[in-house]
């Protein structure tokens, strides 16, 4: 998602299921480019907050910080960024 560099968001993923070693492998098969971290199981203190069940998990974080969307992938992913910068550059 480059086309999204320096924009007003953030995307931040969480391995819940398996150990580093699973969550290293799982991104060199699919690199991720952006922040990720294993949390050590499902009931690892993020998984349990947020209620995280499937492994990445992604999170799309609005400029103040505020998750505006949870566990999207490929188009719906991209999808929801867009309307997120929409949104951000419509305000006044």
């Amino acid at each position: 998602m480059k086309k999204f560099e320096g924009k007003p968001f953030a995307l931040l993923g969480v391995f819940s299921g398996g150990n580093r070693g699973q969550a290293a492998k799982i991104i060199e098969s699919d690199p991720i480019r952006w922040r990720s971290w294993c949390d050590g199981g499902t009931e690892g203190p993020i998984s349990e907050t947020c209620n995280i069940r499937r492994r990445p998990t992604t999170f799309v974080l609005d400029a103040k910080g505020v998750i505006r969307s949870k566990d999207l992938r490929g188009q719906q992913l991209e999808e929801a960024v867009e309307k997120l910068l929409r949104e951000t550059t419509s305000k006044p």
